[in-house]
């Protein structure tokens, strides 16, 4: 990943106060440019979110339930627990990587950078297996879809972060 380029950087405030249009291609490459690693320091890492679903019902699984599958997951990790101001459970941090709770019910496994992809495929596919097993031991399943296909915004459960109540 490159290095983040924020506002205070010199060449990002004189490319915001010009139109994009009068921007050259040349000029815009070279901006990205700077926030280029050398290819050394290349690594990969990925951000996977997966919708629990009831297997019978197809409904979200509720935050009682995905507590439930951390928890288990966390027998094969044992990561540090990241519990909510209110109490609950709501995400796991270890070697460098994270699960967490996010809206609607999704699970969300970031994974720690790697430098080959191999490395990081063995890495999603041990999560994979470990959260499949745990959800199916609620009686859930896991969907790698853009979004829960049998929820609505109505319907799909508020977890336990005071985020989101804003």
């Amino acid at each position: 990943m490159s290095r983040p380029l924020s506002f205070t950087d010199d060449a990002l405030n004189a490319l915001r106060d010009r139109p994009a249009s009068d921007v050259s291609v040349e000029e815009l490459t070279q901006f990205l440019a700077m926030g280029e690693k050398p290819k050394e320091k290349w690594m990969l890492g990925l951000e996977l979110e997966l919708f629990a679903q009831d297997t019978i019902s197809k409904k979200p699984l509720e935050h009682d339930k995905l507590a439930a599958i951390l928890e288990a997951i966390n027998t094969h990790k044992n990561w540090t627990p990241e519990i909510d101001p209110g109490g609950s459970l709501i995400g796991l941090m270890g070697d460098g990587q994270l699960v967490s709770l996010e809206p609607g019910g999704q699970l969300e496994y970031a994974s720690k950078p790697f430098r080959a992809l191999r490395e990081l495929r063995t890495s999603l596919t041990e999560f994979v297996k470990i959260a499949d097993e745990a959800t199916k031991s609620v009686g859930g399943q896991l969907l790698a879809l853009g979004h829960h296909a049998h929820a609505t915004v109505a319907t799909v459960p508020k977890m336990p972060k005071n985020r989101y109540d804003i």
